[in-house]
């Protein structure tokens, strides 16, 4: 509860008390960072947010007076301090999370049951290995919180009028409806409303938009009573964690910016209800990535787990039958099954996931989410914007194509002129005077910044911002022409202007020359936007058909309109609406940009084609455009023929198929449509937003996701739907990538399951991936570290299966025979061998070049239980030839027969040349110092280390081993260490491993040829018989996704894009 809340005169959302209840006071909850307050009436807690929501234009401009002390204390009893820096998850909170995993509940029980079983080492080991693991995870985990705390933490003043005097306070201290004086420099702490200057801000960190964005005072001259919004005012809002580059000094300062005063704007949001915060929330509530492979792998090991439960049966009844107590038969039962989980797999992984992003971070790619990287490895379909990402952002200008209102000919109907290359500056023509004044630039260090068409198409016109306004405070700036020393042209000031906006495509500005005093407004934007606020009868009939020859020939083309305005209400009081603005103009031309696709386009595309992943381009841009790109950048042949969709308005069951290239349009059923691209593969389809809301709302479900699944452009399409095209083919069950550099792929880059911000900014949170060097190729080296990181978990799971059938294999055999191995020869197994090998393997690395063949999403894939099968039976094999072997030497002397003869039982050998009564050699009542023991851990350290070295031989998506010298030389020094021992062993080496020495030396010769024999054998099996085995498995094969001609869901649309996409439509 808090107490009473203040009155605001100007009634900016905030009202007396609760404005529900009427009371002083109110009740309200904290969850996942945003406040609830409780409805009585409607029984329901509302989210109380920290903004100004609801507030007029013209309450905001009028909030100039600031807050009061008594204001700010009841604003900070409601909605806390502006901060989103939240508690994170305590490290033993998250200790208590991993811990909670299956895999680590396993090692536990396990470890608990070996120190109860007085298996001490071991467990000892085991556990020490568990602990680095979770100290491992933990600094991670830890660091990452950091790392996303930093990218949002408030910090820092900022210059507050409070009861009418400026203080600077700070910025956590800051409340809506604060008045505040950023300066140039000053990272923004919250969502501001601008109310007096201008300022250019970076954006990046936010959107991952690297152009400079200009902010403008709020306006409410037009509609003083609508809504504040800020996406829809976002030219008048400063966004929290966006930079200020620069403050333009106003006439009275001419200083460089940072003088107090120069911008003031009101706070309009703070803490979680900014920008940021949201943005915060999706990044630290986002559920974590549900990697099936993972849970998968723990399955296999469960099952391994039973089978040898199940196959220690037999040797369970052996050794009771042989008078061995039951506490030490379940003691060697405890001591062997439970390593059938491996301690090492939780920290291999988390080895992996780390050296993944070091080596993705070498090349210039921040892996904002680690967890992602393996999805890469599945890959099925990249999105690619088009301008800035596929083509370069720099755009260039081509040449103006003026219409002809009036033709000398006699011609009634206006008409295109010849393309101009050079823009004229002797008469003052409407194309020049629209570039240089239809724009959002501002000076910067004397230069001219902003979105990039609007600088070149400035910088073409040849005309100049002013520094200054020149005593005209109405206008927002003034452009001066270029000097003409044979014509005299008027400089030009803006009085009004409206931004680009993603919805309408275009721009406008009311503009006066200042000599003859008239009005006049100019619009530019996409030209069928424009031609639609235009006279129709000022627009050429073939407007469409040239905008498409130039899109087609990859210009980027925008159009120009213009009508003069008259002052009858007074311009300089009233600014007219948006409404007002662009209606009833008459076309002036269109104007041609180059945009270049990006030298490293096809560096992106060509690989990713030829890995089979298929490629596509979402853009705002217009069809046509996208159309030659897609076949100028490899994702299409270039002979290939576009052909646009759109539902059939008359016959909403056909579709009309519309040529690119000649404009000639037919009537397709989607059967028809299928049929026609499944025989013709040069046969491409584009769609356009509109063709899209169209779609779902008269196609039925699979008719949609058909057309989502071979559609190679999605042209003109706004923001949400962007978002929406992606989400809906991730739930077609494809993972899906997306590639983008602007503000407009936002929403798509954070729906994807992988997705890449061409940005220099590291903190870009709008991604999963961030390219530092800006570079689209980069969306590679993502997808083979991916499929790295898949391929390098499957052989560590497949390596560590083969192990376990190793001991479970020996476990066996020593079980049989009435003998044990003991701790110092299982720690030098896990200690020397296993654990180092299985991580030295994850030092390899990837491929230069994607392959066709994807990872295995599963773990039982056939490959893995061919090779696991394969293995196993080679492994079982060659110990038990190895055990035949022996026992044919006339000098051996079985643990069954020593024991056997020790208990009294007839005949007794005399064959046992040692003490048996000394209690080294002995577990309870089975035989550790004999010749089984000594066979069966020389030979299954051969086997591992062969194991290791095959398993990394042949693999599609890892490098060669030898490009891996760590474990190549640490694999050669084992099986050296492992010679000697088998074949030179000194006296130490028996004592300290208690096993006896083979007497025979040819025997010993005899078990270092089967090891050999062994490597050839995995090496035939792995290199030649899983790939001819798996080959021939036809129904293994994964088959395309394929639609029926006959659909019977009826008419149903589909359920996510049709409300979103038309409900703005």
């Amino acid at each position: 509860n808090v107490g009473p809340l203040f009155t605001h005169q100007d009634n900016a959302g905030l009202d007396a008390g609760d404005p529900i209840t009427g009371e002083d006071r109110i009740c309200y909850f904290e969850f996942a960072q945003l406040r609830y307050r409780y409805d009585p009436f409607a029984n329901v807690f509302t989210i109380m947010a920290s903004s100004l929501l609801g507030a007029s234009l013209a309450s905001l401009v009028g909030m100039d007076s600031g807050r009061t002390a008594a204001e700010v204390e009841k604003l900070q009893q409601l909605f806390g301090f502006n901060s989103v820096a939240v508690q994170m998850d305590p490290l033993y909170r998250i200790m208590l999370i991993k811990l909670l995993q299956p895999f680590y509940i396993m090692f536990i029980v396990s470890i608990a049951l070996w120190y109860y079983f007085d298996i001490i080492a071991l467990a000892s080991i085991c556990l020490c290995l568990i602990i680095l693991s979770l100290v491992w995870e933990l600094a991670i985990s830890h660091r990452n919180q950091e790392r996303v705390k930093s990218l949002f933490r408030t910090s820092g003043t900022i210059n507050v009028i409070r009861d009418g005097q400026i203080a600077e306070l700070p910025v956590e201290q800051l409340v809506v409806g604060d008045l505040v004086l950023p300066t140039t420099g000053q990272v923004v702490p919250c969502d501001i409303v601008v109310l007096y200057g201008e300022c250019v801000v970076d954006e990046s960190a936010r959107s991952g938009e690297n152009a400079p964005v200009v902010k403008h005072p709020l306006s409410v001259a037009t509609a003083p009573n609508e809504v504040y919004v800020p996406l829809a005012y976002k030219d008048s809002t400063l966004f929290s964690g966006s930079t200020i580059i620069h403050v333009k000094p106003t006439d009275e300062s001419q200083d460089d910016g940072t003088a107090m005063g120069n911008l003031i704007g009101v706070v309009f949001s703070t803490g979680f209800s900014t920008m940021q915060g949201l943005m915060f929330r999706e990044v630290v509530e986002t559920l974590p990535t549900n990697w099936k492979v993972l849970r998968e792998a723990f399955l296999v090991f469960v099952l391994f787990f039973f089978v040898a439960l199940l196959g220690f049966t037999y040797p369970v009844i052996i050794t009771y039958q042989a008078g061995v107590p039951v506490r030490q038969i379940i003691r060697g039962v405890v001591r062997t099954v439970p390593r059938t989980f491996p301690p090492y797999l939780p920290i291999v992984i988390t080895i992996s996931t780390v050296l993944s992003t070091y080596r993705l971070l070498r090349k210039g790619i921040v892996a904002i989410d680690p967890e992602r990287i393996n999805l890469a490895g599945w890959l099925g379909i990249m999105a690619f914007d088009k301008t800035g990402t596929l083509t370069q952002s720099e755009l260039l200008f081509s040449s103006i194509v003026r219409v002809e209102q009036h033709p000398p000919d006699g011609g009634e109907s206006p008409r295109f002129m010849p393309p101009e290359n050079i823009l004229s500056s002797s008469p003052q023509t409407e194309m020049e005077t629209g570039l240089a004044t239809c724009h959002m630039c501002v000076l910067l260090d004397s230069k001219p910044v902003g979105n990039d068409v609007d600088v070149e198409g400035l910088r073409a016109s040849k005309w100049m911002l002013a520094p200054q306004k020149f005593g005209i405070d109405e206008a927002l700036y003034i452009v001066c022409p270029p000097v003409n020393p044979f014509v005299e042209v008027e400089p030009v000031a803006v009085m009004g202007q409206y931004s680009f906006e993603s919805e309408t495509r275009r721009q406008s500005c009311l503009i006066q020359f200042l000599n003859s005093q008239k009005f006049k407004v100019f619009a530019k934007g996409a030209p069928e936007e424009v031609a639609r606020i235009c006279d129709p009868a000022t627009v050429p009939a073939n407007f469409k058909l040239i905008v498409e020859k130039y899109n087609l020939e990859g210009y980027y083309v925008i159009a120009m309109a213009s009508k003069d305005f008259s002052d009858e209400l007074g311009v300089i009081d009233h600014i007219p609406s948006r409404k007002d603005y662009e209606s009833n103009l008459k076309m002036s031309g269109i104007v041609l940009f180059r945009g270049n696709i990006s030298p490293d386009t096809r560096d992106a595309v060509d690989p990713l084609e030829n890995a089979n992943i298929r490629t596509l381009i979402i853009t705002g841009d217009s069809a046509h455009a996208a159309s030659y790109v897609a076949r100028n950048c490899g994702m299409v042949a270039p002979e290939s023929r576009f052909y646009s969709i759109d539902v059939d308005r008359q016959a909403s069951e056909k579709l009309l198929l519309t040529s690119l290239d000649s404009g000639v349009s037919t009537e397709e059923t989607m059967a028809n449509i299928l049929q026609r691209k499944e025989n013709d593969p040069t046969l491409q389809f584009a769609l356009t937003g509109s063709s899209l809301t169209e779609a779902v709302k008269h196609l039925t479900q699979w008719e949609i996701e058909a057309l989502l699944t071979h559609v190679q452009v999605f042209a003109r399409m706004k923001p949400v739907q962007k978002t929406l095209i992606v989400k809906n083919l991730h739930e077609m069950g494809n993972v899906v990538g997306m590639c983008g550099d602007g503000a407009n792929d936002c929403g798509a880059l954070r729906q994807a399951d992988v997705s890449m911000a061409l940005s220099k900014e590291e903190a870009s949170l709008v991604a999963r991936f961030s390219s530092l060097r800006m570079k689209v190729s980069d969306v590679v080296h993502v997808v083979l570290e991916g499929r790295f990181a898949v391929a390098s978990f499957m052989l560590s799971v497949r390596f560590l299966l083969c192990y376990t059938a190793i001991v479970f294999a020996a476990g066996i055999l020593l079980r049989v025979e009435l003998t044990t191995s003991n701790n110092v020869q299982n720690l030098f197994d896990d200690v020397a061998l296993i654990c180092p090998i299985a991580f030295l393997m994850q030092l390899s690395k990837s491929q230069d070049k994607l392959s066709k063949k994807v990872p295995p999403k599963n773990i039982l894939n056939w490959d893995l239980i061919m090779s696991l099968v394969g293995e196993t039976v080679l492994c079982f094999f060659f110990l038990y030839a190895g055990w035949f072997l022996m026992k044919s030497k006339p000098w051996f002397c079985s643990a069954t027969t020593v024991l056997y003869s020790l208990a009294g039982f007839p005949p007794v050998q005399r064959c046992y040349w040692f003490n048996p009564r000394d209690s080294v050699n002995f577990r309870g009542s089975l035989l550790i110092y004999a010749y089984e023991t000594n066979l069966w851990w020389q030979m299954s350290h051969f086997q591992m280390i062969n194991i290791a070295v095959v398993l990394n031989i042949p693999s599609t998506h890892r490098k060669n081993i030898l490009s891996n010298p760590v474990f190549c030389l640490y694999c050669l020094a084992g099986w050296i260490v492992c010679s000697v021992f088998l074949l030179y062993p000194f006296d130490g080496f028996s004592r300290a491993f208690t096993i006896p020495q083979f007497p025979d030396y040819a025997f010993r010769w005899q078990l270092w040829g089967m090891a050999w024999a062994h490597l050839l054998c995995s090496l035939v099996w792995e290199l030649l018989m899983v790939p001819a085995i798996t080959g021939r498995r036809w129904w293994w094969k994964r088959k395309e996704r394929e639609f029926s001609w006959q659909s019977d869901t009826g008419s149903e649309t589909s359920s996510e894009l049709a409300p979103s996409v038309s409900d703005r439509g």
